[in-house]
């Protein structure tokens, strides 16, 4: 009897390579996510990323300096409505994520969370 050192290896290549059944039209499994769908959600977002116009941008320095964190505020060219990249630019790195507006809102939300917790850590600090 062998033992396997790694048994999530064996699953993991289960799930690729597992013959398709049922109505899955072709499509495979990874994780319980679609490949289909995970790409078309990928090249959805590089398209919001690359595309659209820079109406506003604001960037901001981190890391001593060596990083740059921009905030664009975009518009689609094909459909008019706007949208937020924020890029994480690094030498050798750049990061990116695209928000829609309700996206933006709840990271906004986050971050407003943040400075309160720091201004009051800050104010308990000091008391």
């Amino acid at each position: 009897m062998s033992v396997l050192k790694r048994p999530y290896a064996a699953l993991a290549t289960t799930a690729i390579t597992a013959p398709i059944t049922g109505n899955d039209q072709g499509l495979r499994y990874l994780g319980g996510i679609r490949l289909f769908k995970f790409f078309s959600a990928a090249r959805k977002v590089t398209k919001l990323i690359m595309g659209g116009y820079v109406v506003e941008k604001i960037d901001v320095r981190a890391n001593a300096g060596m990083t740059t964190v921009s905030l664009q505020r975009k518009i689609n060219s094909e459909t008019g409505q706007y949208y937020i990249v924020l890029a994480e630019l690094t030498p050798g790195n750049f990061q990116f994520v695209a928000f829609d507006q309700g996206e933006f809102a709840s990271f906004a939300n986050a971050v407003a969370k943040m400075q309160e917790a720091l201004a009051q850590q800050a104010a308990g600090i000091q008391s």
